[in-house]
């Protein structure tokens, strides 16, 4: 009985992983299509031309970047994963007040931001909306 459940509990995982993955596809493909432009006398998007050089141009740069680290890699021992990854399980145990410690630094950080970069002006829609 156990190997019937399993069986139809396998099939029922796999339908469902197929219909995620097609819909992160379909999303994928049509949320970065300006379909709005090729709808006749619709409304149109003229900044979709300059959104997707700017796209295109930080794709290019992460992939130039990811190539010259992966070269980099190759030579300098310190840039490869296993350097790295194994050193987190040896590392020594935190403190308990080490998490409230860094929170209240990220606070500090992010209020002096607010105060003298932005004037202390709401600049999201949501903070706006909480100022009325």
């Amino acid at each position: 009985m156990s190997e019937v459940r399993s069986a139809s509990t396998a099939a029922a995982e796999q339908r469902r992983s197929w219909g995620a993955g097609a819909a992160a596809t379909f999303l994928l493909v049509f949320g970065f299509l300006p379909l709005v432009n090729w709808i006749p006398g619709g409304h149109e998007a003229p900044w979709y031309r300059g959104l997707v050089t700017e796209w295109a141009n930080g794709s290019a740069i992460v992939i130039g970047v990811a190539a010259v680290l992966t070269i980099l890699s190759r030579r300098i021992p310190v840039l490869r994963p296993e350097a790295w990854l194994g050193s987190s399980s040896s590392a020594a145990t935190t403190s308990p007040a080490t998490v409230p410690i860094i929170a209240t630094l990220a606070l500090a950080l992010y209020t002096a931001i607010a105060l003298f970069l932005f004037d202390a002006r709401p600049l999201v829609i949501d903070e706006v909306v909480q100022t009325f």
